[in-house]
């Protein structure tokens, strides 16, 4: 029998023994650190669960998608849903309510990371030891960039006294470390991705991060911190590198259903045997119809047009008596069960709207259009450029980023790095635009709102004296 430790949070573990035939789906549920780290097979399951710790139900298994959304104004709660998460909707978020299943899973993910990168040596010098490390390197550091994104001020909008999170670099489960602040944080969260992108190898599939997908990520964080030009340079890369573009205007419907790869530069793969249903957070398919948590504020759900191909991720059909528009982006792949599907975690057209917003901002507006219809000519059919500039061409850019990423957990932090307020319609949730509206008190949350980073688990804040709380706890 052997000793197996479980990773539940950022600073506790417990320890459960088992016998050695119910072991077989190490790593994936957990890591034997006496015996994981010896050979390139062992570095390989590692990895494997390292990417596995991705598809947590509160991560990009399902929760990491929705929040964003649920929280900002793409959606309305269905009255006739389970309220699931509807403390996080109203704006109700304190300690006890304060995203900790996102937390944990996040920390988990860097743990397994660290555990790798703590035992790196123990592989001989070349490629594969490269390659693994620079790996576990940048899940951590994405993961670091998204709790950072949840929990703390972006840099351009930071004082000097706002902190970021803590940045976890080794597996010492007994520690209770501070937080550290804003700067210093995402200035880590750079280091790793850079140190990352000089290792690891340019040919690993879409399952797997590889230096194209390193880049995209990085685009990402430059974005969301106000680097522009570093934000340009990086999509570049990635659009260099990557063995992909912009998936077609044909070809996108099947990216849903995972019939191509098409424009995916980095997904987790889900497979049946993971029966990770990351769809139902949306809506559950039964006997009396869709049975919707959220569905698509109305306003929001007008802009995709008739010849938007991306008006494939809605249905409409009754529920208890009314008429609902349903989300039915994560629906099913052929063959498996409901609401399993792959983990889009990073696609080009995300990349090429991060060029165009970046472009714009440096008031590169002829660079900006160029790279915004790259994405406008796959999505519209019969599709003519509108050859907008200035202040029309930022919000078409907004307008565009919103309805490409939709329903993949953008919107928030969009708004978040702009310092926008959330601003919702009070249209109801029927497909009519009818039916029950938000209360009055959950329409709008200001930019200037506590709220905004969402507060410490109040679990985290009893377990280390040294964790500070956000204002948000209060």
């Amino acid at each position: 029998m052997r000793k197996i430790i479980y990773i539940i949070g950022l600073f506790s573990a417990f320890t459960f023994t088992a016998c050695d035939e119910e072991l077989n789906l190490e790593p994936f549920d957990a890591l034997d650190t006496s015996t994981a780290f010896n050979t390139n097979s062992d570095f390989n399951q590692a990895m494997r669960g390292v990417y596995r710790s991705l598809l947590d139900g509160n991560y990009y298994g399902g929760e990491f998608y929705l929040l964003p959304d649920v929280i900002s104004d793409n959606l309305i709660l269905s009255s006739e849903g389970r309220t699931s998460y509807s403390g996080y909707y109203l704006f109700q978020q304190n300690g006890e309510l304060a995203w900790l299943g996102f937390f944990n899973a996040a920390y988990s993910t860097i743990l397994r990371t660290n555990y790798i990168i703590e035992n790196i040596d123990n592989l001989e010098d070349g490629e594969f030891k490269n390659n693994i490390l620079g790996q576990a390197l940048a899940i951590r550091s994405m993961a670091h960039f998204d709790l950072g994104r949840v929990y703390s001020t972006p840099p351009q909008l930071a004082g000097g006294g706002d902190l970021g999170m803590v940045y976890v670099t080794e597996t010492n489960a007994g520690a209770k470390p501070a937080r550290i602040g804003v700067a210093e944080y995402f200035d880590l969260i750079e280091a790793d991705f850079t140190r990352a992108l000089g290792l690891i190898n340019a040919e690993n599939g879409t399952g797997f991060l590889n230096k194209a997908a390193v880049h995209g990520l990085m685009a990402r964080f430059y974005l969301y911190t106000g680097q522009d030009q570093d934000a340009i340079s990086s999509a570049d890369n990635a659009i260099s590198a990557a063995a992909t573009s912009v998936a077609t205007f044909d070809e996108f419907p099947d990216v849903w259903d995972d019939l191509t790869e098409a424009g995916v530069l980095f997904k987790a793969i889900n497979t049946n045997l993971d029966q990770v249903r990351i769809g139902v957070v949306y809506n559950q398919a039964g006997p009396d119809g869709v049975r919707d948590e959220y569905v698509p504020d109305f306003g929001f759900f007008q802009e995709f047009g008739a010849d938007d191909i991306r008006s494939t991720w809605f249905d409409q059909g009754p529920f208890a008596g009314n008429t609902y528009n349903h989300i039915i982006k994560y629906l099913e792949r052929p063959g498996s069960n409901q609401a399993i599907v792959d983990a889009k975690i990073l696609r080009m057209g995300e990349v090429f709207l991060t060029k165009a917003e970046a472009h714009a901002n440096l008031d590169q507006d002829g660079a900006a259009l160029t790279a915004l219809d790259v994405v406008r000519s796959e999505r519209y059919d019969g599709f003519v450029s509108g050859g907008e500039a200035g202040n029309a061409l930022d919000e078409a850019i907004a307008l565009e980023r919103r309805l490409e990423l939709a329903f993949e957990g953008h919107r928030f932090f969009d708004l978040k790095r702009k310092n926008l307020p959330i601003e919702r319609t009070a249209a109801g949730d029927e497909a009519d635009g009818g039916g029950v509206v938000p209360p009055s008190n959950a329409l709008t949350l200001p930019a200037n709102s506590p709220l905004w980073q969402m507060p410490i688990p109040q679990t985290e804040l009893n377990a280390n004296e040294n964790m500070q709380p956000n204002p948000s706890n209060n």
